[in-house]
């Protein structure tokens, strides 16, 4: 599997990732041309890992402090390059995560079972969902805190 990008009636078949061993697969591009998805690696026995590929070169995510099975997905990119999607934390669990400017932040619902971003837009709103505790599914939309005055 190889990502792909349709633009102006125009389809362009991507390179896979070189550590990729199934698939590269993007999920998300801005208004600048940056991708975002997740490969199947096989320095890493399929694991999956995040990437974002700005002009035609791949950068794999690594969530801070999570060792072997941290696999995680990129899945949003905003039109600031911010980008949002979910990883499994040391103990295993699924968080969601944005990473921007300020680095890395991870994100879960209090008491849910699993949290997952997919969407930022302009504003810095987040559109996901989550798993509660008895394992109904919500939709999750984060809004930034105002600015200090």
């Amino acid at each position: 599997h190889r990502p792909f990008v349709w633009s102006q009636g125009r389809f362009t078949l991507l390179e896979q990732h070189p550590d990729s061993s199934l698939m590269t697969c993007a999920f998300g591009i801005n208004d600048e041309g940056v991708l975002v998805g997740h490969i199947t690696d096989k320095t890493r026995d399929g694991q999956n890992r995040g990437w974002v590929r700005s002009k035609g070169s791949y950068t794999l995510i690594d969530p801070p402090g999570v060792t072997g099975w941290g696999a995680n997905d990129a899945v949003g990119i905003g039109p600031n390059g911010d980008i949002v999607g979910q990883y499994r934390d040391a103990q295993g669990k699924l968080k969601g995560f944005v990473l921007g400017k300020g680095g890395f932040t991870s994100l879960e619902v209090p008491g849910a079972a699993r949290t997952s971003l997919q969407k930022i837009n302009r504003s810095g709103e987040i559109a996901g969902g989550y798993v509660d505790s008895g394992g109904k599914t919500h939709g999750l939309l984060v809004r930034p805190a105002p600015a200090a005055k």
